[in-house]
């Protein structure tokens, strides 16, 4: 175990804070993909997910090798440690499966064509089936706000 100004550095309160957020990422990408390996099953496809799991492995990954380095140090770049490959590798999710601005894109064009993530409650299903058609600026919208002090 590395040891620094005497100390393990598993005891110190940043390290533990880097790999709390390290797991809490991988765990919610890994939900995220079994949700999107659900919907392939149920559906035969998994448009927007796949577009979200995308999004959300490249931002997991490199805030997790990131933080790795970080608590490697230096030791980190040394060839003989492996998370200086997972680095490197981490960089090529941008280019892999398409740059995330065209991911961003893809998912927005879904969610704008009614396709969603996630199961919508009652209210905004009728708000998608019932939309205001126009903004009603001399007053009359149904809507009131008061603010009590």
């Amino acid at each position: 175990m590395r040891v620094t100004f005497g100390k393990p550095i598993a005891e110190r309160q940043a390290v533990q804070q880097y790999l709390g957020e390290m797991a809490r990422d991988v765990y919610a990408l890994r939900l995220a993909v079994e949700d999107a390996a659900r919907q392939v099953d149920e559906k035969g496809r998994a448009g927007i997910e796949a577009d979200l799991c995308k999004l959300m492995a490249k931002d997991v990954t490199q805030r997790v090798t990131d933080n790795a380095m970080l608590v490697f140090g230096g030791l980190g770049y040394y060839r003989e440690v492996p998370v200086q490959r997972f680095y490197r590798d981490a960089r090529l999710n941008w280019l892999e499966e398409g740059t995330p601005s065209i991911q961003q894109i893809t998912a927005a064009k879904n969610l704008l064509n009614g396709e969603y993530p996630y199961e919508l409650d009652e209210q905004a299903v009728d708000h998608l089936d019932n939309p205001v058609d126009e903004y009603d600026s001399d007053g009359g919208n149904e809507y009131e706000l008061s603010y009590e002090l």
